[in-house]
C-alpha cells in the first residue's frame, strides 16, 4: 500500500519570517546610500535593570506581521519604506567584553561604509563610544554627536553643523512616566517629528524589555509605533520631507 495524500490532508503552513515593519530582509550587499538598516541587539548583560532587552528585537518583528495576529496596524508594509531594510541581529559576545566592542565596531562600520543609516532594536548597554569608534574609521573628519529623546532627561540637538547625529531614543518614560504632568507618547513623537533627518546617520531604540510571550500586550504597540515613527521621519531625507 503506497503513501498518498487523502482528501483530508492539510498541507503544513509555513508562516512568513516576520521582520521590523515588514521591510524586506536583506544583506550588506542590498544596501545603496542613504538606505535604512534595521538591526536586532540580543543583548542585557551590560545593564543591570535592563533584563529583557534583549527580547525587544523579537517582539517588534512579531508585532510587525499580521499573519501572527499581533500586528497593531493592518496597513504595516514594507512598501511604505522602500529604502529600509532588515539585516538580522547583530554578533554578540555576551561574557568577552573586548570581542564583544570589537564585533559590534566592526558590524557598525559596516553599515557605515555602505553610506547606509543604522537602526539598533533593543539591548541595555550605552553604544554611544561603539558608534562613534565605527563612524570615526570611516569618516576621520567628521564628529559623531549623541542626542538622547524620551526618558527623564531633555537633550537639546547639538548645533554644530559639521556633526552628524546619533539619536539614542528612550522608550522607558513611555511605560514608567515621571510624576510631573506630561503626555510621554506624544512628547516622544513630537521629537522624533523634530529631528534634522539630513544629519541622522544613526539611532539606537532602546528602553523597551517585553514580556516573554507574543499577546501583542500595550506597551509592544507602543514601541512598535515609535519605531515606524522613526522609520518614516528618516527616511523624510530621502523625499525631501522636512
Amino acid at each position: 500500500m503506497g503513501n498518498h495524500v487523502t482528501a483530508n490532508s492539510a498541507a503544513p503552513q509555513l508562516l512568513p519570517i516576520p521582520s521590523f515593519l515588514g521591510v524586506p530582509i536583506g544583506e550588506l550587499e542590498d544596501v545603496r546610500p542613504g538606505d535604512i538598516c534595521l538591526v536586532g541587539l540580543f543583548f542585557d548583560h551590560a545593564d543591570g535593570f535592563g533584563f529583557g532587552a534583549r527580547f525587544a528585537a523579537r517582539q517588534l518583528r512579531y508585532a510587525s506581521n499580521a499573519a501572527y495576529g499581533l500586528c497593531s496596524e493592518r496597513e504595516m508594509s514594507g512598501g511604505q519604506f522602500p529604502r529600509c531594510h532588515d539585516l538580522g541581529d547583530l554578533n554578540v559576545f555576551p561574557l568577552e567584553p573586548l570581542r564583544l566592542r570589537e564585533a559590534l565596531i566592526r558590524q557598525a562600520r559596516a553599515v557605515f561604509e555602505a553610506r547606509g543609516r543604522l537602526v539598533v532594536i533593543g539591548g541595555a548597554m550605552d553604544l554611544k563610544e561603539i558608534l562613534q569608534s565605527a563612524y570615526t574609521a570611516v569618516w576621520p573628519d567628521r564628529f559623531l554627536a549623541l542626542h538622547t529623546i524620551g526618558g527623564r532627561e531633555r537633550h537639546a540637538v547639538p548645533q554644530e553643523e559639521a556633526a552628524a547625529l546619533a539619536v539614542n531614543v528612550d522608550l522607558s518614560s513611555l511605560y514608567c512616566p515621571p510624576r510631573f504632568p506630561g503626555r510621554p507618547k506624544k512628547q516622544l513623537l513630537d521629537a522624533i517629528a523634530g529631528l534634522p533627518v539630513n544629519r541622522i546617520d544613526a539611532v539606537h531604540l532602546t528602553g523597551f524589555a517585553p514580556a516573554l510571550d507574543l499577546s501583542g500586550r500595550y506597551e509592544t504597540a507602543l514601541a512598535l509605533h515609535v519605531l515606524r515613527a522613526v522609520v518614516a521621519r528618516l527616511q523624510c531625507a530621502e523625499d525631501k520631507c522636512r
